[in-house]
């Protein structure tokens, strides 16, 4: 079944709503609720400390089980040790994804695993009786490739649970052209459609969600801007902003953050609750960017409302 409307709000978000529904008779002992944000780029926004806070501050709210950063958070430096605190200022599991713009300025790996205080770039952890897998997607020159250690841990780490299964990358696994070894890695998720439940990416700044052979991809948004590149930059009037983040005249921003919250019921169907803003720096078309795309809401500033039935 598939089925898409659109749904205003009581508040000032637009909430886009899209419905999946693929039954496999598949039910789970424990509900879940946890926190999503991605790309919030804190090296390259001026107000990156705000929109993290506002994320963490709807998580108090809302208590969920664990949050969680996809990627191009923060590079490992000290001058971003108070934003750092600002994700640790939520009082429950906590976990990080690497992406590829966490090690910039010359950082190792291992400084930004220190750093957010992984246990390593990827691995796993067990929380109400679901299993989670998080992937280290930037090895090698781009289009990354994970390195067969990576690969055959994934496969290994994979096959020792007997739990429902959800992955994290910050690189989508449903394209190719950023993953190299995506089939491969896919093909592992498949061996057992019914414990690999979902996959959630970031790394695009899109809004999208696409299913590949019964296992859902979800693309979250960056919480901060969408790129588009030096040929669409816009004209600065503000030169010591332009010094301090000169890569912001690339992209145009979102009002407001963007974040998601995503719950499984026992039942196996996972709602992601996700916020609508307005791009503030022109709207890509605006701008002259133009971009081929097979969903039509792929380029919006939104994280659109989806319930997936397991």
């Amino acid at each position: 079944m598939y089925r898409r409307e659109f749904v205003k709000s009581s508040g000032k978000y637009l909430l886009a709503s899209t419905f999946f529904s693929f039954d496999l008779g598949q039910s789970f002992s424990e509900p879940l609720y946890f926190g999503i944000c991605t790309d919030v780029h804190k090296d390259l926004v001026p107000d990156a400390d705000d929109r993290l806070t506002a994320f963490i501050e709807e998580c108090r709210k809302r208590d969920p089980d664990f949050i969680i950063q996809m990627g191009d958070f923060c590079t490992p430096k000290e001058a971003n040790r108070h934003f750092l605190d600002i994700f640790n200022s939520f009082k429950g599991p906590r976990y990080h994804v690497i992406g590829n713009h966490d090690t910039d300025g010359g950082f190792a790996k291992e400084d930004t695993v220190k750093y957010y205080g992984m246990s390593s770039r990827y691995y796993s952890f067990d929380l109400n009786k679901f299993h989670f897998i998080v992937l280290d997607g930037t090895v090698g020159p781009y289009p990354w490739t994970p390195e067969p250690d990576q690969v055959n841990w994934l496969q290994a780490d994979l096959s020792a649970t007997q739990l429902p299964t959800i992955v994290f990358i910050h690189q989508p696994l449903e394209n190719a052209e950023i993953i190299s070894n995506a089939d491969l890695i896919r093909s592992i998720l498949e061996k057992d459609r019914k414990k690999v439940i979902g996959c959630f990416g970031g790394h695009r700044h899109m809004d999208y969600m696409k299913v590949v052979n019964d296992i859902p991809y979800f693309q979250i948004n960056s919480m901060s801007y969408f790129w588009m590149g030096p040929q669409f930059a816009r004209s600065v009037s503000d030169v010591a902003m332009d010094q301090k983040f000169p890569a912001m005249k690339y992209f145009t921003r979102y009002r407001d953050p963007l974040f998601c919250f995503v719950r499984i019921s026992k039942k196996g169907k996972i709602e992601i609750e996700g916020r609508s803003s307005v791009f503030i720096d022109g709207t890509p078309s605006e701008r002259g960017y133009s971009f081929e795309t097979v969903l039509r809401d792929e380029v919006t500033a939104s994280i659109t409302k989806r319930v997936y039935h397991v």
